[in-house]
């Protein structure tokens, strides 16, 4: 019933990211030695794979940033590299020139990336919708009731 929904849930959900590895998982394995998906899987807290995504992500940008939802919108949480971003940001307020994207699961913002050139749009954006299915992911395993031994 309910945990046999949420269970069907937490496999979609793992097979919705299939389709991801194979378009950038490559490339990524191939600079970092570690697939980002099975770092971001081994997370213990979505503060870390918040940690891990922008570690592993300044091979393809050097300044990023991640921002998380508060009630005064989106505010940065942290951020790599040496530009100074926005303590609040928005589609509307973002230099157009940067990448910027909303990180949502089951149709709610949860949280925004956001690189300042140089970087690589395509890799960025691989990486963006690998963290965002990884959060979900994460949310889904929490409510996921431990087997019975």
């Amino acid at each position: 019933t309910d945990d046999l929904a949420q269970q069907q849930d937490l496999a979609d959900a793992l097979r919705a990211q299939l389709p991801l590895f194979g378009q950038c998982g490559f490339d990524i394995r191939r600079r970092r030695g570690v697939g980002l998906h099975q770092q971001l899987a081994d997370a213990s807290s979505q503060a870390d794979i918040l940690d891990r995504f922008l570690d592993l992500t300044q091979v393809f940008a050097q300044d990023m940033a991640v921002y998380v939802i508060k009630s005064d919108g989106l505010a940065l949480w942290k951020s790599s590299g040496k530009t100074a971003f926005p303590k609040i940001i928005s589609r509307e307020t973002t230099d157009p020139e940067s990448y910027f994207r909303l990180i949502s699961v089951r149709g709610r913002t949860v949280a925004a990336v956001c690189a300042v050139p140089p970087f690589q749009a395509e890799s960025v954006d691989c990486l963006a919708g690998i963290l965002e299915r990884s959060i979900e992911t994460f949310g889904l395993r929490l409510r996921a009731p431990l087997p019975r031994a």
